[in-house]
């Protein structure tokens, strides 16, 4: 059997990774090629629901700042192999996107508007609203 491709989407939250991903499976099943899309599984909603049940925040505060990193390294990894065996079993291309690779920033960004870089277990910043002017 040949093995058929795999497409990976990437892009920020919200640039409509997971919509594109469905309408290239359909419209590519539609061409005769057969293709299958795959969520991009990650446990957060899982985890921050235990978390709450036991009394924590959320997921990070569960686990750790580590822990929780490689616990979800780890769930994405069997995602994009079960993704990959399923392809290769069925013939079908796999379709999917990636979108945390990206959420740092798309492109470069002028010097000054920068921000510095912080690790992944701090929260994002809170950006206060400027007061309008009169």
């Amino acid at each position: 059997m040949r093995r058929r491709p795999i497409i990976v989407l990437l892009g920020v939250d919200g640039s409509g990774k997971t919509t594109q991903a469905r309408q290239l499976a359909a419209w590519l099943d539609g061409q005769g090629v057969p293709a299958r899309y795959f969520e991009n599984a990650g446990g957060r909603p899982i985890w921050d629901a235990l978390a709450r049940l036991l009394g924590r925040a959320d997921g990070r505060a569960l686990f750790g700042c580590r822990a929780y990193v490689v616990v979800e390294a780890s769930l994405r990894g069997v995602a994009v192999s079960r993704a990959l065996a399923l392809s290769w079993l069925t013939g079908r291309v796999a379709v999917r996107f990636l979108g945390p690779l990206c959420r740092s920033r798309s492109g470069p960004l002028p010097a000054q508007s920068m921000p510095p870089p912080r690790s992944p277990c701090e929260s994002a910043p809170t950006v206060a609203a400027s007061p309008s002017p009169t």
